[in-house]
């Protein structure tokens, strides 16, 4: 999607307006925390489950993670400062 989501910005000539940058950087800050911290966690929470203490951790960690994927929707959909 992020591939597709610059594809477009730039054959529509919008890659300088700063909801596509702020969208993009959401991306980025939402995608490295997968990488970096749901991925392992998840791992450890279903390879040595402890009574849930690591599931809690981690439904609370996705939860966190969810919140920049839902500020890049709201942009998509509100586009502030957009000409049109």
């Amino acid at each position: 999607m992020p591939l597709v989501g610059t594809a477009l910005a730039i054959v529509r000539n919008r890659m300088g307006e700063v909801w596509i940058t702020v969208a993009m950087t959401l991306t980025a800050v939402a995608g490295g925390a997968l990488i970096t911290q749901i991925h392992s966690w998840r791992r450890r929470a279903l390879s040595d489950p402890d009574g849930g203490r690591e599931l809690r951790t981690l439904a609370a960690l996705t939860g966190v993670h969810d919140l920049p994927w839902t500020a890049v929707v709201v942009l998509m959909i509100v586009r502030p400062g957009s000409p049109e």
